[in-house]
């Protein structure tokens, strides 16, 4: 912990949440409207005694926050942090466990890797989602490779059964402004119903040195989604949807030695056709097939060679649902994935992998107040044999919540990327090689935790410890300096053993005059066994706080949203600088379908040497619902 004295401020804030701040409210409660998650257990569950530290970040909120990609949301997110990897990409840890250890779901649906395999969720647009769910810890039991840190599954809005429309325009000022437009269209006639959506978003590019590179680039995000159902009958139900998107970034690099002007463009393609079985009777089940494509092709001007790429995921999967009876719920099923990578520097030998599963969980409920989710999956890798993914959490209800214990284990096959590519980076002096004798990480999990809910105030404490082995990281093999120059080769390699541990606060209460103040803030602890450092660019404090305030006479509502990143490590033993942003939103319904919303991102302008943070934008835009 190297800076305790800077998250003082925000814990006392939280306690004061979760402690005394109930006495200066009335004694009134009010009807809550608990959430449905389906990605803890596969089935609907209500959130509130969902296994595990469960969050839920609906349409309402990312409308709230002016979010125009998943990255935008995740960033509020509690113990997510959003790292940045090769090719500029923005990936998702969770509890500190690092951008290859966090699955990224689409309705369900796994999707191809971005750039250099890691998933880049400021990719993935906002356009038709209903809701984020995140499960914080070891989700193995039921997703497999990839969810040893946790799960995002971004949910987007089912086909309606009547006609809606919306559009949505926003336009920033700024050194960086972004503009973003959107709409969708929903429908239904008898047993058919579906929805369409598209939207475009684009971003300036900024320099805040006048050096290269530059800090950022100028971005444009392209996308369609398209859903279409058919009811055969009151039970059944035949889905088919896709997404398209083409994003494009320009900027300046400077690269082997010289200034060059650097443009990259990712598209990616998906779809799906999915049978659901929903009957009255005890069963109930799910069958589905879908692919993901991506293509990233980039260049330089003046020209030097580069290597573009392609992958390409295929999955089918089934699953049931038995009620056994008024306790007992069994859900079991299967899936085969196929992965494969096309890369210039492969040649004609292109990599491929598969992987076959099966998995069971049962949901007990042992009394009105004791229950118990239990699983396991045995997964067998093309490439590293078999494995089992247990997976336990027993809760239980008290006055005003639950308190719960779990224990899950999990593990993460090599990426395709760790086993066969060499890439080039800072300017062509480091090399990282590929190394195809890696084995799987595995990892072993336990988290406590306790929730609590009475009148206008509501917590949650959650306390975790993992152990990760076999932790894949870059070794140092080689050294050369010519000239003035240093050039260095690494290798991907197997290390003994990394450890996080921490634990995650969340609070809010509603205040008199229409206010709601909320928070959240995560502790997390990492080290990397065999060194003793610290793993690289997980802060060991992350938080935030949220003012809301609601004017119903105007129909008005107003937030501020603070957050903020502690000090972390680079990887190579020198500590990053913690930072701070504010944001500042207001909405107003000017009609029952006009809203207009507006906003300061970054208000005081914080800047970072060891980050780069957007500068200020003010934004302004409406909402037309019909």
């Amino acid at each position: 912990m190297k800076s305790p004295k800077k998250a003082l401020p925000l814990l006392t804030m939280l306690a004061a949440l979760c402690g005394g701040g109930a006495t200066a409210l009335a004694a009134e409660d009010s009807t809550v409207l608990t959430p449905i998650v389906v990605t803890a257990t596969l089935d609907e569950k209500n959130l509130e005694v969902a296994p595990g530290a469960v969050q839920i970040i609906d349409r309402e909120e990312i409308s709230a926050l002016g979010a125009e990609t998943v990255g935008d949301v995740l960033q509020y997110a509690t113990d997510v942090m959003l790292i940045g990897g090769e090719g500029r990409n923005l990936g998702t840890s969770i509890r500190g466990l690092g951008a290859n250890h966090t699955l990224v779901l689409l309705d369900g649906r796994r999707l191809a890797g971005s750039f250099k395999s890691q998933m880049d969720v400021a990719q993935i647009p906002t356009l038709m989602i209903d809701r984020i769910e995140i499960v914080r810890g070891p989700v193995s039991a039921l997703y497999g490779s990839d969810a040893i840190g946790g799960v995002v599954n971004i949910i987007t809005l089912k086909p309606a059964t009547r006609t809606t429309a919306e559009v949505d325009v926003r336009a920033g000022i700024g050194r960086s402004a972004e503009q973003t437009y959107q709409g969708r269209i929903g429908g239904g006639q008898g047993p058919v119903r579906g929805n369409l959506g598209a939207s475009h978003s684009k971003k300036d590019d900024w320099d805040g040195d006048g050096e290269l590179p530059d800090d950022i680039d100028a971005t444009a995000l392209g996308s369609t989604l398209g859903r279409l159902a058919f009811d055969p009958s009151e039970a059944q139900t035949l889905s088919l949807g896709g997404e398209y998107s083409h994003f494009s970034r320009e900027g300046g690099r400077y690269y082997q030695f010289l200034d060059r002007d650097y443009r990259a463009d990712d598209r990616r393609a998906s779809g799906f056709a999915e049978y659901e079985l929903h009957p009255d009777g005890p069963f109930s089940g799910l069958l589905r097939g879908y692919f993901s494509r991506y293509k990233r092709t980039s260049s330089f001007d003046p020209p030097v060679d580069v290597v573009d790429e392609r992958r390409s995921l295929t999955q089918v999967e089934s699953r049931g649902s038995y009620v056994v009876n008024d306790a007992l719920l069994l859900t079991a099923g299967g899936e085969f994935r196929d992965e494969k990578l096309e890369e210039e520097g492969l040649g004609d030998d292109d990599k491929s992998t598969d992987n076959g599963a099966l998995f069971l969980q049962g949901d007990w409920q042992i009394s009105d107040r004791l229950n118990l989710v239990a699983g396991t999956r045995y997964d067998h890798h093309q490439n590293f044999g078999s494995r089992l993914s247990p997976r336990a959490t027993l809760s239980r209800l008290i006055p005003g919540g639950r308190i719960w214990v779990g224990y899950g284990q999990g593990f993460r096959a090599p990426n395709l990327n760790e086993l066969y590519v060499t890439s080039l980076l800072r300017q062509g002096l480091d090399t990282y090689r590929g190394n195809p004798d890696l084995d799987a990480e595995t990892s072993e999990s336990y988290e406590t935790g306790i929730t609590y809910r009475k009148n206008r105030l509501w917590g949650q404490l959650t306390l975790f410890h993992n152990t990760l082995k076999d932790l894949i990281t870059t070794e140092l093999v080689a050294e050369m300096k010519q000239g003035e120059k240093t050039y260095r080769t690494y290798e991907y390699a197997n290390v003994d053993k990394a450890i996080t541990r921490g634990g995650e606060l969340e609070a809010g209460v509603r205040l008199p005059a229409n206010f709601t103040l909320s928070g959240q803030v995560s502790y997390v602890a990492t080290e990397n066994r065999t060194t003793g450092a610290e793993l690289a660019y997980e802060p060991h404090w992350k938080g935030g706080l949220n003012l809301l305030w609601r004017q119903p006479d105007w129909d008005l509502t107003t937030q501020v949203r603070w957050l903020y990143f502690g000090h972390s490590d680079d990887g190579l033993g020198e500590t990053l600088d913690a930072y701070s942003l504010v944001h500042l939103s207001l909405t107003r319904a000017l009609s029952k379908q006009l809203n207009m919303d507006a906003g300061v991102d970054n208000l005081f302008d914080e800047n970072s040497e060891d980050f780069t943070l957007s500068p200020r934008q003010v934004y302004a835009g409406v909402n037309w619902r019909f």
